[in-house]
């Protein structure tokens, strides 16, 4: 039986423009024959085109989205089978998703520092909060020692609050 580690991260962007579909393509090109190679399992990059109208009925909720201004996550995905290889992955994880920041910047897309969220799914491991839930991490801090004083969800994986 083989297990296999494997990491996720995301972009956000605000338009799907030719040149990130193209940087996209590029990237998993660079990326996934010699990743493959080198012992890797899994490379995925997606992009996700929702409709721009999808956050037309929100109300609100834990992920600081503008229903006016939304964001489509790319999603970058490593697999591999061999714990010594972690950094190596982990590393073209962020090295793909800075890539793929600096051309949605270039491109012209308003998304640095708190305007670029991520989506919470597909976020690295050690992804700051506010990266994900901008301005509400105090509120959701609140939320989270109000329901779970005793920090029983603190017991799985994940984001902690």
């Amino acid at each position: 039986m083989y297990y296999c580690s494997g990491r996720f991260h995301t972009v956000s962007v605000r338009n799907i423009s030719q040149a990130i579909v193209e940087k996209v393509r590029d990237l998993f090109i660079e990326y996934a024959f010699p990743n493959i190679l080198f012992g890797g399992t899994l490379v995925n990059f997606a992009i996700e085109p929702f409709l721009p109208s999808y956050f037309d009925k929100s109300q609100g909720g834990a992920y600081p989205h503008s229903p006016s201004n939304p964001l489509f996550p790319i999603v970058i995905q490593f697999g591999w089978l061999l714990e010594l290889d972690d950094e190596t992955f982990i590393n073209a994880t962020q090295t793909v998703a800075k890539a793929l920041l600096q051309t949605a910047i270039e491109d012209g897309q308003d998304i640095e520092g708190l305007e670029e969220i991520l989506y919470p799914n597909y976020a690295l491991i050690g992804t700051p909060l506010t990266k994900m839930y901008g301005n509400n991490v105090d509120r959701l801090k609140s939320i989270r020692q109000q329901w779970d004083p005793d920090n029983v969800m603190c017991l799985t994986g994940g984001f902690r609050f």
